[in-house]
């Protein structure tokens, strides 16, 4: 699935896909982006060299959260 920034992350791997704006309302989400930014698994790389504010994170099977762009609504409808 293209998250953005030219990243593309494996259907198979995806746990969820999250709106960037609950993080600041649920305590839970809250939690989980504070653990993966202490333990360095947070990706923002872009390999197209954008910096686009991110809307959404998608969370994979290895624990990793993948910032990006494009809203969750959007992201979502991609999973196939």
């Amino acid at each position: 699935m293209h998250i953005g920034g030219g990243i593309g992350v494996p259907d198979d791997t995806i746990i969820g896909i999250f709106n960037i704006d609950d993080v600041r309302v649920a305590e839970g989400t809250r939690r989980l982006l504070s653990a993966a930014e202490a333990g360095g698994r947070v990706r923002t790389d872009a390999t197209d060299g954008s910096a686009a504010i991110p809307r959404s994170f998608v969370l994979t099977r290895d624990g990793t959260l993948w910032l990006s762009p494009i809203s969750a609504k959007s992201l979502s409808n991609r999973v196939y």
